[in-house]
Formats: C-alpha cells, sequence, structure tokens
C-alpha cells in the first residue's frame, strides 16, 4: 500500500517545504515584495506541516483540495497523536502557548498555498466551524500605510486601516479604497489583481491559464465570524495598562469590551461608540480574508497578546512590520512591532514589512481532503528504460507499483520513424509491467484507482495521469566492406572484372531485411544501388565493379525500412567501423599500342602538302624518314613537319569500339 504517511509521520519535523518567492512591483515605492530572507522566525525548531493543499487542487471536479496526509498532521499538532476534528474542536480556544506547550515546546508551522505559515490560535467561528488562526513566519514584503498623514482625523483619518493604503494595495482588499492624499473626500479604488501573490487568498475567483479557479477564499473566515475580533481591545489584556495603553482604534470592529482614551478624549474613537457616529468604512476590514492582526492580537515581546505568540512566532528578522492598530493619540501615529517582536511605535508614512494572517476553515478543510499518492518509478537506471532489440519481447517493469492505488491503463509506442506501432505491445495492470518487442519510444500511462479521493503526491503529466517513457532502440548490425582487387586497393582499370561486397551481420532469427550497397558518382553526385541477398543472420550486397564507368566515387550501404523488420536495425555504427562511405576510382583501360602507326606529313607555307614531301607516309617501328627540311627549302619558304597518330590502329574490343585513347595524337616542328 501506499507509504505515503507513514513517510512523512516519521519525518514531519525534517520535511523542507520551498516558499513561493514572487517579486511585484506595484505604484512606486509604496509597497513591492521581495525574498524573505532566511532570518526571521526560526522555522527549523517547530514542527512543520507539509503543503495542505492536493497538488494541481484547481483542476480535481470534485472540490477534494486538501492532502489528507498533511490535514491529519496538522490535527494531530492540534489535538495530539491519533487526533481527528472531533478531538481538536472538543479542546475548544487554544492560544499558541497552550500548543506550543503540548508539542514539548515547538511552535507550528504550516505551508498552505505556497507560504509558511505559524499557527497562532484555535477556535470556533460564530457557525460552528473549527478555524485555525495562520500568520505569515516571516515577510520582507514593504508598504507604507498611508501614502499622506495628517495629525487631525477629519473623515478619513490617515491611520485608519480600513482606508489605507496597505490594506487596499499591499493585501490585495478590493475594498472601498483609499485616501490618495490630504484634503481628499473621495476614495481612491484600487481594484484587485489575479497577479497579486495574494490573489488566491483575496479573490474568488483566480483562473489558471488554463481557466482553472485557484481561489482558496471558500476556505478561509472572515473576521467578522470571529467573536473575539468584535470586541478585542489592548486594554482589556492584562498588564496592558501597567504598561501605559490606552484604547487603539483599527482593533475590535464592534463595540469594544473596555474603552480608556486618552485624555478622554473621543476623537480618537473612531467606532460607533463615538457620540458622532463612526468614521465612514472603519469597520470594513472585518470582511477581508486576508488581514493585518492588532497588537491585542499579536502581544509582543513583554506582554502576551490573545494568541499568546513565543518570541519565535513574533520574530521576523531585521524588518520591522506593520500591525492593523493605531497609536491612541494622533491620526498619524501607529503602532507596530519590531523586527525582533517587540513594542514599537511610527507613522503612517514609514515603510516596514507586511505580514498578514487569515484564518482557515479547518471543519472544510477536513471535508475536503483526497489521499496523496506517491507515484511508482520507471527503473532504476539508464539500462533498465532503455534496452536493444533482440528480436524477443522485453518486458519494463514499474517500481513500487501498488495495484490497489493505481493502475496502467495504456501503452502505445512509436517505431524510429515515428509510425505507430501497432502489434506486440502488451501490459499487466495488476503487477505494472509493459512487454514490447519491436524498436521505438513507449509510453506507459499509469492512472489512480480512484481519482476521487486520492492524488499523486508529485503532480501528473496529463489528466491526474503519471507517464512514463521506455525505449528498444534499433540493433546495430555488424558491416564488412571487402573487394577482390589486388591488394585490396580501391582503384582499378574501367572493365577490370572485379566485385566488391557488403556484408551486414546479426539480424536476428526469423527476422528478414532489406540492404542495398550504394555507389554515388562524386561529379554528378548520381547514385546507383544494388540489393543484397539474405542467408540466415547476414545479409550481402554484391557489386560488379567492371560496369562502373570511369571516374571517382564512394561506396557506402543503407537498410530498406520498406522490407520485413528493417526499422529494427541500424547500421549507423557499421559504417563507421567499416570507414564507409569508401572512395573509390576507376581509371582508364592500359592498352597495348606497340601496333599503332604514326603518319608523316610535310606541309609548306600555304598549309598543303609540298611536293616533295610524304603526305601520310606510314611510320612503322623502327622506319627512319627525311624530314622535308633541305632541297625544297628554297623553292617553297618555311616548311612544317607533322607526325599523327593513326587512330584506326588503336588497340578494339571484340566489338569494335576502341578501348584506349589518345589525349596527345600530333607533334609537329616548324622550321625555316
Amino acid at each position: 500500500m501506499n507509504t505515503y504517511r507513514k513517510n512523512i509521520k516519521s519525518h514531519r519535523c525534517g520535511i523542507i517545504v520551498c516558499i513561493l518567492l514572487l517579486t511585484v512591483f506595484l505604484c512606486g515605492a509604496a509597497w513591492f515584495t521581495s525574498p524573505d530572507t532566511a532570518y526571521a522566525m526560526n522555522t527549523g525548531s517547530a514542527i512543520k506541516v507539509g503543503e495542505l493543499l492536493s497538488n494541481h487542487y484547481e483542476t480535481r471536479a470534485d472540490g477534494k483540495a486538501f492532502n489528507r496526509a498533511t490535514v491529519e498532521d496538522l490535527l494531530e499538532a492540534l489535538g495530539g497523536a491519533g487526533a481527528g476534528l472531533s478531538q481538536v474542536s472538543a479542546l475548544g480556544a487554544q492560544t499558541a502557548k497552550q500548543l506550543y506547550d503540548r508539542n514539548g515546546s515547538q511552535d507550528i508551522v504550516v505551508t498552505f498555498g505556497g507560504y509558511e505559515w505559524t499557527v497562532t490560535h484555535l477556535t470556533q467561528d460564530r457557525n460552528n466551524n473549527t478555524i485555525v488562526t495562520l500568520w505569515r513566519t516571516q515577510s520582507s514584503d514593504i508598504s507604507k500605510f498611508n501614502l499622506w498623514e495628517s495629525s487631525e482625523p477629519g473623515t478619513y483619518p490617515s491611520n485608519m486601516y480600513s482606508t489605507s493604503y496597505l490594506r487596499a494595495s499591499a493585501l490585495n482588499s478590493g475594498g472601498c479604497g483609499y485616501i490618495e492624499k490630504y484634503g481628499d473626500t473621495t476614495l481612491t479604488q484600487e481594484p484587485q489583481s489575479a497577479s497579486h501573490p495574494y490573489a488566491r487568498f483575496t479573490m474568488g475567483t483566480v483562473n489558471d491559464a488554463n481557466g482553472n479557479n485557484m481561489s482558496l477564499t471558500q476556505y478561509l473566515i472572515r473576521p467578522r465570524d470571529v467573536a473575539y475580533q468584535e470586541t478585542e481591545t489592548i486594554v482589556a489584556l492584562p498588564g496592558a495598562l501597567s504598561d501605559g495603553w490606552y484604547t487603539c482604534q483599527n482593533e475590535g470592529y464592534g463595540v469594544l469590551s473596555t474603552e480608556r482614551y486618552s485624555q478622554n478624549d473621543q476623537k480618537w474613537n473612531y467606532s460607533e461608540t463615538n457620540a458622532n457616529g463612526a468614521k465612514p468604512h472603519y469597520t470594513d476590514w472585518a470582511d477581508d480574508y486576508l488581514w493585518l492582526p492588532s497588537v491585542a492580537e499579536t502581544g509582543y515581546a513583554s506582554l502576551a497578546g490573545i494568541w499568546a505568540l513565543s518570541n519565535n512566532q513574533l520574530s521576523n528578522g531585521s524588518n520591522s512590520m506593520w500591525v492593523r492598530t493605531s497609536d491612541y493619540y494622533g491620526a498619524q501615529n501607529m503602532r507596530s512591532l519590531s523586527a525582533s517582536g517587540g513594542k514599537s511605535y511610527t507613522t503612517v508614512q514609514t515603510t516596514q514589512a507586511v505580514r498578514p494572517a487569515l484564518h482557515l476553515n479547518l471543519t472544510k478543510a477536513v471535508a475536503d481532503v483526497s489521499d496523496p499518492i506517491d507515484a511508482p518509478t520507471l527503473g532504476a537506471s539508464q539500462s533498465d528504460r532503455v534496452k536493444a532489440y533482440n528480436g524477443a519481447g522485453q518486458t519494463f517493469a514499474l517500481s513500487d507499483y501498488d495495484a490497489a492505488d493505481m493502475q496502467i491503463v495504456a501503452v502505445s509506442g512509436k517505431d524510429p520513424a515515428g509510425n505507430a506501432i501497432a502489434g506486440d505491445v502488451s501490459f499487466d495492470p495488476t503487477v505494472g509491467t509493459a512487454t514490447a518487442k519491436h524498436a521505438g519510444t513507449y509510453r506507459i500511462e499509469v492512472g489512480l484507482t480512484d481519482s476521487t479521493t486520492s492524488f499523486w503526491t508529485s503532480g501528473d503529466d496529463n489528466n491526474g495521469k503519471r507517464e512514463y517513457v521506455f525505449t528498444i532502440t534499433p540493433k546495430q548490425l555488424t558491416l564488412a566492406l571487402d573487394n577482390d582487387v589486388p591488394s585490396g586497393v580501391w582503384s582499378w582499370s574501367l572493365q577490370d572484372a572485379y566485385t566488391a561486397t557488403v556484408t551486414a551481420s546479426g539480424i536476428e532469427s526469423g527476422d528478414t531485411i532489406g540492404m542495398h550497397a550504394i555507389y554515388t558518382d562524386k561529379t554528378s553526385g548520381v547514385a546507383r544501388d544494388v540489393a543484397g541477398v539474405q542467408t540466415g543472420a547476414d545479409i550481402v550486397a554484391t557489386v560488379d565493379l567492371s560496369k562502373i564507368a570511369i571516374g571517382e566515387y564512394t561506396m557506402s550501404a543503407a537498410l530498406d525500412n520498406s522490407v520485413g523488420q528493417s526499422i529494427n536495425y541500424s547500421i549507423s555504427n557499421g559504417l563507421t567501423s567499416a570507414n564507409m562511405p569508401m572512395p573509390f576510382t576507376v581509371r582508364h583501360k592500359r592498352a597495348d599500342l606497340s601496333a599503332a602507326q604514326w603518319l608523316y606529313t610535310a606541309y609548306g607555307p600555304s598549309g598543303n602538302p609540298i611536293p616533295d614531301g610524304a603526305k601520310d607516309t606510314q611510320i612503322v617501328a623502327g622506319t627512319q624518314i627525311a624530314y622535308a627540311l633541305f632541297g625544297t627549302l628554297s623553292s617553297y619558304g618555311a616548311v612544317r613537319n607533322e607526325l599523327r597518330l593513326d587512330k584506326n590502329t588503336l588497340p578494339k574490343d571484340a566489338n569494335g569500339n576502341p578501348i584506349a585513347d589518345i589525349d596527345m595524337l600530333t607533334t609537329s616542328y616548324n622550321g625555316t
């Protein structure tokens, strides 16, 4: 059976989770994201739960978006070994400190939607869903709280969270908008963006390139459905008054459990308890899926908040961080947390890290789980996936194949020419093997036995199926090139009675192949071929060299894939080892010219034979003649003497055709 659950249980604390790093630049330098640094919260000492989402959850028609194994790991981290949702729900409200103590002084870190989050709180919402509150473990995404500031509240105070630039832009809230500059009375809209890093946590529709909705908002609970966030206030925390706190804004969205205003001045009260009524849009943030926590929730290093976080959870490396809590005096002032999680104070135009939180509906997540299945592998080495053709069926086996969880659904192949292989292919879905005979590239498709309740842990290649490739390579035949020319040289005369042979060896029993010897004229490029004749494991092509005309050639060979099983073979290596293409030369025939005769003529200045000079006088071997140089010289002037070969006396073949020719047919001497 599948071992994923067992493995994740035994190595839960050692799983390495990659954080999705996105870089976005919006609205000048007002806010941008940058890669999280390696410091900040020390997650190495925490209980680490892997990605809660199923792989490719967005493509699942059944809506099973969560990984059963990691959800169960989270439940056990919350409620102890073997705990399910009912046991966790029965715990009631639990702070991070209570969870930390239960887990042997370890915080809980979980990956959700590609980001790492620390578990800060466990409770139920107003609809009795069990919810777990998550706060990003670290963030170097920075932003101003607002782009302007004023010490007076006015209609839209610059430190009011619901109308802040940070909420609209850095958190992609798509809410009421923000006041862009001092004196504005109309809110500037900031439309939500599907390309925002937090789009999946803030928008109901976030389609990928294939139109699949990646939104996670159906699994998130808004603060308006969480009772304690309606009335929370920093001054209700034990020790807060002695630490000098007064009522701050942007904490509870309703009537606070207690109020204590600085100098008893109600102008710092933006809520409905103010005699003049609440500021416009003051409580809008309560409908956000992603939000900044308050100091009342986080506390700080020397004062425990509602969540009772550890100092490790509070830290954020070198970056101080925003909370939504305003200061209790001055509409430009804000509260924040230092990089180490201490109490801090700043103004709205300061640039600090944005570290959001969310409520995960654990009840719904548990209802939408599916099982992770470890995918099989095809062979441990290349030799397990690539084999040479041997004339018989060869079997390829999937390792870690479990027929209870998966099944081979198809095996297909294409030969080296790209044609589909129709026969001699089979598979056994009970044991995870595929068998094929012919040379080609094959693909095994493996699907899940029940895709409605399970998914691949490491992704799929095509509609929930995993694809594996194996190859049967063509068998390399041994090639030999020979001739019967004396000394084996590759040069002879026209019509010399020699032959050359190209021999391919190693054909498997029962196979028939085609092979041709090919000789190509180097000058014209014209190629001629001679078919081979197969005898058993060998095929031989014999070339009659006496029929090749005078010229320069190369000798090579090629298989004929239209014949028998030729497609299963190759001679590429054989051509190299046999030094093919082999160059060769056919020369003019050497002829006996001892019987050839020469003709003598003497010509005068007019070009006509002179009377005293012989015309076409035959000269046989050993005969001497007198050149017409004297005696007639005074009468005729310059004389040209010519010797000319009598071509009729050249050697001939049986059909009377000359078998030799002479380039220089005449010789002459001009004298005076």
